[in-house]
């Protein structure tokens, strides 16, 4: 909500879910046209609670999303945090694909197989959406680095969409509010974003795309 320069003026999606509130209420206008849906701040006691609600109800995400009567030319982009959680399960749900963000360093490396197991779940009951990598934040000057990008490489095959040099004008950009992409030209990393943007609207617009649980 910050890249997008949205000023969070309402509860966001946490508390609101919690008292039942329809999500377009919340949606807040960022830059270039889009739309966002914070998660907002809650209590340590929202939080429990509502994550017994997505722990209950695996459908609960793609009901909220189907009251919010979205088009078919709609694309939501669904943030959910690190590891296993019931939001990565929600999302996995409803998701068409999946892009897991990497980074080039052993710690990463060693996620890769709980990731695969967790998709590999999903797939055994018929919602297998399609996953792509990136690895982010590469500085292409330390040889780690690089060995680390060909070891990945190798294991992710065409699995790997690409790669996001590490520039700190990104963070700088988050710190003062502004969407970086506005600049692209600016700065190597919004260039490499860019390009994986590209290439994942040609994947979306060439899917064959089920109809989800959303629908």
């Amino acid at each position: 909500q910050h890249h997008l320069g949205a000023q969070p003026d309402v509860a966001g999606l946490g508390s609101a879910s919690l008292n039942g509130e329809n999500w377009n209420s919340l949606l807040l206008t960022g830059s270039a046209g889009a739309l966002v849906l914070p998660y907002g701040v809650v209590t340590e006691a929202e939080r429990r609670t509502l994550e017994r609600y997505l722990a209950n109800d695996r459908y609960w995400l793609a009901g909220q999303l189907a009251k919010m009567d979205l088009g078919e030319n709609d694309v939501v982009i669904l943030d959910t945090p690190p590891g296993r959680t019931a939001y990565l399960d929600q999302a996995l749900m409803v998701a068409d694909q999946v892009l897991v963000v990497a980074t080039a360093d052993a710690a990463c490396f060693v996620t890769l197989e709980q990731v695969e197991r967790i998709l590999t779940e999903h797939m055994s009951v018929g919602q297998a959406p399609k996953c792509n990598y990136v690895i982010n934040q590469f500085d292409g000057s330390r040889m780690f680095c690089r060995d680390m990008h060909e070891v990945l490489k190798r294991r992710l095959g065409s699995n790997l969409l690409g790669v996001v040099a590490l520039d700190h004008a990104v963070g700088e950009a988050l710190a003062y509010g502004h969407n970086p992409l506005l600049e692209a030209e600016s700065y190597k990393a919004c260039q490499d974003m860019m390009m994986l943007i590209d290439t994942l609207k040609a994947q979306l617009k060439s899917m064959d795309v089920a109809e989800s649980y959303a629908s």
